[in-house]
């Protein structure tokens, strides 16, 4: 084996994960992914066996709770794929692992809400410790990349970590009730920060999506493919042709939102929109607002206008 294909099977199977941001335009759907998803097809026919038999309020209940938790194990996986995978050999092995994981799931799956319970526990606290281990890994890239991020992926990794722990603790309560009542808290307590997450930012970009402006993509350079060639601004007025970009929370000036700025310089100086506004908002999840004074200062020389809106 010469040296070239060394390097090229090192890259293909220990290439760092997609960092916060980058965004492949035009992407679709793996082969891959189609087969994750029928994995999950599959936790959930289990699940519903339970449902079948016994058609009851109580029954219907332990199948909420159970297909909630398969939900957000999907949620994780496939959010993770989605906004960090790559077509690499890292990205097929972690995602053929989680599968591995799941099959054992199934198999505990039917009467997880009873005799199963502890089995489904166990093998469920796995694949959330292995979610928390791919998660912990974005959060060590974005202390380079996406430093911006570093509050709110502590608060995910802590969370995936202690929620490995609770339920993984359940597998050795001897009531079952009880077991099902702290899957329901976790359940809840997930789609809560979920949701409290994804306003802040469909908040921060609805604010600027006003009289027809949309999120738009500029080519910054010829045969341009992922975000290196492109420039994605949340909003973009066809009329006037300003452009916004929003932040949501604590934002510096990391290689990626550098990066940002020179391609809005780039872009200005071309005429593909005739100016360019950076908006702050104030995060919810994180507690967070504004950018640092380096960011600020970046932004003056470039000559790019900012508004920072208070809670």
């Amino acid at each position: 084996m010469t040296e070239a294909p060394k390097a090229q099977f090192k890259r293909w199977l220990f290439s760092p994960p997609q960092p916060h941001g980058a965004v492949i335009k035009d992407r679709t759907v793996s082969n891959l992914e189609l087969f994750y998803d029928l994995v999950y097809v599959a936790v959930i026919g289990q699940a519903s066996h339970h449902l079948a038999e016994s058609i009851s309020l109580q029954s219907f209940v332990e199948f909420a709770i159970v297909f909630t938790m398969i939900w957000f194990a999907w949620f994780n996986g496939s959010l993770y794929i989605e906004l960090h995978g790559r077509e690499d050999g890292r990205t097929r092995l972690q995602v053929f692992f989680q599968m591995g994981i799941l099959a054992l799931l199934a198999v505990f799956t039917a009467d997880a809400a009873g005799s199963t319970g502890p089995q489904f526990a166990i093998v469920y606290a796995i694949f959330l410790a292995f979610m928390g281990f791919q998660w912990y890994a974005i959060r060590e890239l974005d202390r380079v990349e996406r430093p911006e991020f570093l509050r709110i992926t502590a608060f995910y990794v802590g969370g995936m970590a202690l929620s490995t722990i609770v339920v993984g603790a359940t597998a050795f309560f001897t009531d079952a009730t009880l077991r099902l009542v702290v899957w329901a808290v976790f359940a809840a307590g997930w789609l809560a920060f979920i949701q409290l997450g994804a306003r802040s930012g469909r908040q921060a970009e609805g604010i600027l999506r006003t009289n027809g402006a949309t999120a738009k993509g500029f080519k910054t350079v010829l045969n341009a493919k992922g975000t290196t060639g492109y420039r994605f601004v949340d909003a973009f007025d066809p009329v006037t042709l300003v452009a916004r970009e929003a932040k949501t929370g604590r934002a510096d000036l990391t290689p990626f939102i550098q990066r940002q700025i020179d391609k809005d310089v780039l872009l200005r100086a071309r005429g593909a929109f005739s100016e360019v506004e950076w908006h702050f908002f104030p995060s919810a999840a994180s507690e967070t607002l504004g950018p640092t004074k380096a960011l600020i200062d970046e932004l003056n020389a470039k000559g790019i206008p900012y508004v920072i809106h208070l809670p």
